[in-house]
């Protein structure tokens, strides 16, 4: 820990610490002696002055006494002494001595002595040093030392390869080595464990001779049984056997304490414990060592770290020895850090905080062991321990956890990253099935099942918070019944370990294993290459084929030109290929880019990051028209959201319904945990812009016969259309909104007003119902597809890229929605080429009325007009552009003065 003189000699002697808390305070004030206020108050009262070696404060308005700067901290932020100074000394970034530059010890070598043999291993000592003991733990001194055989050593040397090497200890680079007793054949053997603190983790202990360390061996335990030696020193009889031993009454010891390690043991040591400690925090305590540490003392107790690895084991060793009391450490320690940059986390570090024999004994107090029946001997029945019910329960993941929104209290467990509901009634039961596989006595059984634990009982667990988010801007977890995986723009990974959690019922209930890549995918300029590696994925195929634009131009206009074996072949080969020999650069082009633009909406709905620059909605048409303007659907559009069926807690409102944004309770079915709203099969009247702002921000639902409520915009869920229009508006803002996807009519429908040759539909070509019938290396194949889509965009968010489908054919698909069939008539030929409209300036408002007299469009506008126009010219292959640019003025409008009159004029522009 760092030294108070340290800490002000670093903090301009502490003034830096005062001026945490009372910004205004400078050296002037006092030199000076002027007086201040700490509160308000109508004279100033306080003051401060620099004394041996730090500016100490008086408040004369409050207390009178005189505060240094320390004192202070301990005042304003309620910590005692040794939390204060860790505090201080991570604000100010001064580091405690541990952590100066370290210097290795020395090494030398020299010949082996003829008497020494490889393997053979001595050392030289000195008493332990002061700082040498600090570094063991805080309060431990030389008796602890001795007590538990620790040597501090000068230098130690081995004999290896008929050399003997020799390490010599530094002030700052200490080496301590254990003496280490056990029985070997009847007779009392040993062996050294060698530690060296500041040695990189994987070599700070080492243990010499090699080879010798028994298997299982619980340190300390000889000391524990000397002790207890001692204590029964009139009742043991040497020449009795060990059996008859055994069975005699022998006095034991209060308790024997198990520690994670070396440092921990000994500070529980300095405090009064007899502690034990395995060979690593992962060894497991066998029921045969459990039962030799409870031969000797009345009362185990367990402190584990608080770490991951240490909760786990300690919560494993209270259920496995259900009247072990386990000590655990408070949470609060982990705010602060060592020297190292790691949160404190196990006893040693405590120590550091709660120094005194009395935090000790607090602490001890606080000992739960999951037992929780207690036998009343007067009563000869057994009865419930409340505390330690609660406890028991814990230990088996089992809390209540409060929703602030909703203001409801939940029972529920935690099963590793999964989290499931519970009934009061369902935690009864798991008590009573627990009674009886552990084989509790028919009392204890009794007793469970009484009226003493009722439903009311479980209203005092422990309450935990839940965070539900399964996602970072850099990555996305997935559950799956037999694992997690944790995905990034860098990878696909088992993530057991990782500190997320989900609902039971956000867990996809398939069985899987990460597969190699599917496909990979490289950018050159504004061109796409992708190399497709395998086809197991079946959805994988069908997104492929919806995405072949060009699929009748080599399936039906070049496969005509080929007979036989030739026309099959083809025809295999190309049964499900993005890329086509047929096909000129640019369609194939045309068709990846609309396949990676599908692939990329999958990932970037299964992210569930919402970034603001992100808000996007999937907007999925077709990519052909019929001569109406419309799309002939059965493309496979709405089929292409089942990946949010699998994966996604998905709300479906149908587009059909007119009125749908009319419903003042449209999405009461919405929560917190809905991730995606899908509007299927959006008629004309229901458009994008009507969701924009639920897209890009807040949502705030109302549901029937509740208060309505808004969900943040980044829980709230992303929406998606699919639609048989083409958007009316294709202005910046719904373009930056939307992500549009379009789908080949490879899959269709033959019928009497189109030319297709048959119909097909996505059973053709895979002989069953995709995700319906599939098996269970199916759905896993399509899993990892999904999985991959979502790395893939990662990848592309990483490196700014919104990947869509060629746009021009979308704007003029747009612009041919724009246009009635009467104005498309009415302009063909108003502004034929060989008309006298075209390549002159034109009266707007004669242009204008001409049409709603020709067209019969009585209702329409001059914006409208205007509107219509624009599009025609966009869709005319003769046409080029409306008013350019070297005809019109600062407002983009042409101004003429015909006979003294200022008219508005039109120029279209042709070829």
């Amino acid at each position: 820990m760092v030294q108070k003189e340290k800490l002000y000699e670093s903090t301009n002697n502490g003034l830096d610490i005062l001026r945490y808390y009372y910004p205004f305070l400078t050296e002037e004030i006092a030199e000076q002696k002027k007086k201040f206020r700490l509160r308000e108050e109508k004279d100033a009262s306080a003051s401060m002055r620099l004394h041996n070696g730090c500016y100490r404060i008086t408040d004369f308005g409050n207390d009178g006494k005189e505060y240094t700067p320390i004192d202070v901290v301990m005042r304003e932020e309620n910590l005692n002494f040794s939390q204060a100074i860790l505090l201080l000394s991570q604000r100010h970034g001064i580091r405690e001595e541990e952590g100066e530059a370290v210097v290795k010890p020395t090494r030398t070598e020299r010949a082996a002595a003829d008497a020494e043999q490889d393997g053979d291993f001595f050392f030289e000592e000195h008493d332990p040093t002061p700082q040498e003991l600090a570094i063991m733990g805080r309060g431990v001194t030389a008796q602890d030392f001795k007590a538990l055989n620790w040597h501090a050593l000068t230098s130690y040397t081995i004999i290896r390869d008929r050399k003997a090497i020799t390490k010599t200890a530094t002030p700052s680079y200490p080496i301590f080595a254990r003496r280490c007793t056990f029985i070997s054949n009847g007779k009392e053997d040993y062996f050294f464990k060698l530690y060296q603190p500041k040695n990189d983790k994987q070599f700070r202990f080492s243990y010499q001779p090699a080879g010798k360390k028994p298997k299982d061996y619980i340190n300390g335990l000889p000391e524990i049984i000397k002790l207890w030696k001692d204590m029964n020193a009139e009742l043991i009889d040497e020449t009795t056997d060990e059996n008859t031993r055994l069975t005699q009454e022998y006095r034991r010891l209060d308790s024997i304490t198990i520690c994670s390690g070396e440092r921990d043991s000994i500070c529980a040591h300095a405090r009064g414990a007899n502690p034990v400690w395995l060979n690593s925090e992962t060894a497991d305590m066998t029921e045969t060592m459990y039962n030799t540490l409870r031969r000797y003392a009345k009362t185990i107790y367990n402190i584990p770290d608080i770490d991951e690895t240490g909760c786990r084991q300690g919560r494993a060793l209270a259920l496995k020895f259900l009247d072990i009391e386990t000590i655990w450490l408070p949470d609060n320690i982990r705010r602060y850090k060592d020297w190292r940059g790691n949160s404190y986390k196990d006893f040693r570090d405590w120590c550091e905080i709660y120094p005194t024999q009395k935090d000790f004994q607090n602490l001890l107090n606080l000992s739960l062991s999951a037992a929780f029946w207690r036998y009343r001997p007067k009563q000869q029945s057994y009865d419930i321990d409340l505390e330690c019910l609660y406890y028991f329960l814990r230990m088996n993941n089992f809390f209540i956890h409060y929703d602030r929104e909703a203001g409801i209290y939940t029972y529920m467990r935690q099963r590793g990253q999964i989290i499931e509901r519970v009934t009061a009634k369902e935690i009864k039961a798991f008590l009573k099935d627990w009674a009886r596989s552990a084989h509790q006595p028919k009392e204890i059984r009794n007793v469970i099942l009484s009226n003493r634990i009722t439903d009311a009982v479980f209203e005092n667990l422990d309450t935990r918070e839940l965070n539900f988010k399964t996602y970072s801007h850099t990555a996305q977890y997935f559950f799956f019944k037999n694992e997690t995986w944790k995905v990034t723009a860098d990878g696909i990974s088992s993530a057991p370990q990782d500190d997320v959690i989900c609902y039971d019922y956000n867990v996809i209930p398939h069985t899987v294993s990460i597969l190699p890549p599917f496909f990979e995918v490289t950018k050159t300029d504004e061109d796409f290459v992708i190399k497709i590696n395998s086809l197991q994925s079946k959805y994988f195929c069908f997104l492929i084929n919806s995405s072949r634009i060009y699929w009748r131009k080599e399936m039906e206009e070049y496969a005509d030109t080929l007979e036989g074996e030739a026309k099959d072949d083809f025809m295999r080969m190309q049964k499900f290929a993005i890329l086509s020999p047929v096909l000129t650069y640019e369609e194939n082009q045309e068709q990846i880019k609309c396949l990676l633009s599908k692939m990329f909406t999958i990932g970037y709905y299964l992210h569930r990051y919402k970034s603001p620059a992100h808000a996007w909605a999937a907007y999925a048409m077709d990519w052909k028209l019929d001569e109406n303007g419309e799309n002939n659907g059965r493309s496979g559009k709405s089929f292409f959201f089942k990946f949010a069926d699998v994966f996604l807690n998905t709300i479906k409102l149908s587009g059909r319904n007119k009125k749908l944004m009319d419903n003042q309770h449209v999405y009461d079915q919405v929560t917190k945990h809905t991730e995606m709203v899908l509007i299927d099969d959006c008629n004309k009247n229901i458009t994008p812009d009507l969701f924009f702002d639920n897209i890009t921000s807040d949502l705030t639902v109302n549901p029937k016969n509740q208060q309505s409520y808004t969900i943040r915009y980044e829980e709230s869920p992303k929406f998606a259309f699919t639609t048989n229009y083409v958007p009316r508006q294709f202005d910046p803002s719904s373009v930056g909104r939307l992500l549009f996807l379009v789908f080949s009519d490879y899959y269709h429908i033959r019928t009497n007003s189109n030319d297709y040759r048959e119909d097909r539909q996505i059973f053709d070509d895979f002989g069953k119902s995709l995700f319906t019938d599939y098996t269970e290396e199916e759905y896993n194949a399509d899993i990892n597809f999904f999985v991959q889509c979502t790395q893939f965009y990662m990848i592309c968010s990483r490196g700014g890229l919104k990947l869509q489908p060629k746009l021009d054919n979308i704007v003029k698909r747009s612009h041919k929605a724009n246009l009635t069939a009467s104005f498309e008539d009415w302009a063909e030929s108003y502004f034929a080429p060989e008309s006298s409209h075209i390549n002159r300036m034109i009266d707007r408002q004669q242009t204008y009325i001409q049409c709603k007299m020709d067209t019969g469009q009585n209702k329409l506008t001059s914006q409208g007009f205007l509107k219509q126009l624009r599009s025609f010219i966009e869709l005319a292959d003769w046409l080029d552009e409306l008013n350019p640019q070297e005809y019109t003025g600062a407002n983009g409008r042409i101004i003429k003065n015909i006979r003294g009159e200022s008219r508005e004029m039109l120029y279209v522009k042709g070829h």
